[in-house]
């Protein structure tokens, strides 16, 4: 289960959905996936359950005591949720009681915010069957934190009790009301690890993590009520929605609205601000799959095969194998498979011993410094040092003298080097929350996008060998999906590139065979269908269709007919056939044609793992 990651600015623009990872002095950035719910004290819970059903949510399960009903949840996504809690104690105020944040790694944020110092409960199965962990703030307000697993009432229900006519599909924030605004500021911000949104009384702060959804605080006073919030794609029709259920709509600022409000029987406030949805329909593209083809199945044979398979190189470890190290890794933990991930990082532990340090290349070069992406994964998945500190030394070295124009010493400007030299960099960043290495990838991205793409799209091996060969430019289009996938909206060089994944993306679909393969020569259809340009295509265009970049009615076929052509490619030993060998440039069209096609290399076994994983995230 992984939810729709979004950046916001909840007051005075559009939202953006995307891929947000905020820059912070926060060692785990991604380990918060977004909230998972907002629970209420009512005064009356058939009345409030009532008012959010007519919202459109439905409830999908409750708790009761004898014929009571104690406490009511109902469905925003399949990643968040509303609680409903009877007040039982006249004393105790009605609103929010509590935001719970989902983590994908709870174990692991338990240990970060142990040694933050923060009092925080042990990990624990909680009776929804989900693990869950909780603390208190300043003012004694609950925190919680949740990890959905596999089995639990919430995952379960995944594709259930989604109301066809909710007025939202995504909860961005929450409004949390507090008697000291800037000592509950402080402590979220250098404990908790949110960003700082704005200056004033109240705080709008950004949840770390790439989802980029808020918390607002607010003082408290005699007509202060807390709140939740929404995204929807039409303010307008929302409007008319609400006001359609006898609602009281508040538009801010009247004559050009960014929010509505309405209220709840208990005068807590539900906004909903502007948001550019990604389709809904562009993720029925990724389901009901043929038997054997799903991202499930085909990513665990590919990953296993992985494991038990020698070096390619008994001499040293090189890109090719890096690569499907990479994505075994992160199809490991996206299909929640512990004993997957285990083997994976077990096959890494030799590396770190005296005695095989030389398969390890410190050479600068791109084919050699993209090693540091491995530990820096297997460091995001256990947060162990050891791997951290191997890791970031290639992505420190490989910038450690820089070019007058800012650019790697590596800097070749041939296309595979789009991938090679902005992976450990982007990595870097998913381990640190140091924006240096965002700067460095995005500044790296855009200089070839601006040196090499062609106005067709694509690119050229070299810019004097001018032969769209299909794996240097999946190279490409792989770089750039996952830079994507951590620069922030605002970031100065994101609309540059999104510009020229895009150009690139409307090729592919042009260029695409009526098999769904795409060519070793990509604009030649007399050339045959090679597997690792397709692989690293369809993995960009998965992403790009699930996170909103492209148009779903468009690119979501292609990418469905993509990935089910590769499935046909991987044999019964989970070897992916038809996979140009390693490739040199040279300006010989027959060269590129005839080069040996070649079964199970790594160079095409990586990229199944890839696309498997973007179906998965």
């Amino acid at each position: 289960m992984k939810p729709v990651g979004i950046s916001i600015d909840m007051r005075s623009t559009s939202l953006f959905i995307g891929l947000f990872c905020a820059t912070l002095c926060w060692a785990q950035p991604a380990n918060q996936s977004g909230i998972a719910h907002v629970a209420f004290r009512v005064a009356s819970l058939e009345a409030t359950r009532a008012f959010y059903n007519k919202l459109g949510f439905d409830q999908f399960s409750e708790m009761k005591r004898g014929d009571q009903t104690t406490e009511a949840f109902l469905k925003v996504n399949d990643h968040q949720f509303i609680e409903l809690y009877p007040q039982t104690d006249a004393s105790r105020p009605l609103g929010l009681m509590h935001v719970c944040y989902e983590s994908h790694d709870l174990e692991s944020l338990h240990a970060e915010y142990v040694k933050r110092g923060l009092a925080v409960s042990d990990v624990r199965k909680a009776g929804a069957g989900n693990l869950l962990m909780v603390m208190k703030d300043p003012e004694g307000q609950v925190i919680e934190y949740t990890q959905y697993m596999p089995g639990s009432r919430h995952f379960e229900d995944r594709g259930k009790h989604l109301g066809e006519k909710r007025v939202a599909q995504i909860m961005v924030g929450a409004t949390s009301v507090a008697r000291d605004v800037p000592a509950m500021r402080s402590f979220y911000l250098d404990k908790l690890g949110f960003g700082n949104i704005n200056t004033g009384d109240s705080a709008r702060l950004r949840m770390p993590g790439d989802s980029g959804q808020e918390v607002d605080l607010v003082a408290a006073g005699a007509d202060v009520k807390s709140g939740v919030e929404f995204g929807v794609a039409d303010l307008g029709r929302t409007a008319e929605t609400l006001r359609g259920f006898g609602l009281a709509v508040t538009l801010t600022p009247a004559n050009r609205p960014t929010m509505l409000t309405v209220a709840d029987p208990d005068g807590v406030v539900v906004s909903f601000v502007k948001a550019v949805l990604p389709d809904a329909a562009g993720q029925d593209y990724f389901v009901n799959w043929p038997s054997g083809m799903s991202p499930a199945e085909l990513g665990k044979r590919v990953a296993a095969h992985f494991v038990t398979s020698p070096h390619q190189d008994p001499r040293r470890i090189i890109y090719p194998e890096v690569c499907t190290w990479y994505g075994a890794l992160t199809f490991a933990r996206l299909s929640g498979d512990q004993e997957l991930l285990d083997s994976l990082i077990k096959r890494f532990d030799p590396l770190l011993l005296p005695e095989n340090a030389g398969l390890i290349q410190r050479t600068p070069h791109v084919d050699f410094s993209i090693f540091g992406a491995v530990p820096l994964q297997i460091y995001l998945e256990n947060k162990d040092k050891k791997y951290f500190d191997m890791g970031i030394w290639f992505a420190d070295r490989q910038w450690e003298n820089p070019r007058p124009d800012g650019l790697t010493q590596e800097t070749r400007f041939w296309i595979d080097d789009m991938y090679m030299e902005t992976l450990v960099q982007v990595q870097a960043f998913r381990a640190t929350g140091d924006a240096k290495y965002l700067d460095r990838s995005s500044l790296e991205m855009v200089a070839y996008l601006d040196k090499l793409q062609m106005p067709s799209g694509l690119f050229y091996h070299e810019p004097e060998v001018k032969y769209y060969w299909g794996r240097g430019n999946g190279w490409v289009a792989a770089g750039m999906t996952e830079l994507l996938r951590s620069l922030p909206p605002d970031h100065p060089r994101r609309a540059r590139i999104l510009e020229g994944y895009r150009k690139m993306m409307k090729a592919l679909v042009d260029s695409q065979g009526a098999d769904g393969m795409w060519r070793q020569l990509i604009d030649r259809s007399d050339s045959w269908p090679e597997t690792s340009s397709t692989g690293m295509f369809t993995f960009a265009l998965i992403t790009g269709v699930k996170n909103g970049w492209l148009d779903a009615a468009t690119y979501g076929p292609v990418a469905r007919r993509a990935w089910l052509a590769l499935a046909g490619y991987v044999d019964q030993n989970a070897d992916v056939t038809s996979i140009c060998t390693g490739t040199n440039k040279l300006d010989d069209l027959d060269y590129y044609l005839a080069r040996p096609r070649r079964t199970g290399d790594f160079h095409g076994q990586a990229p199944v793992l890839w696309a498997a994983s973007a179906l998965l995230r």
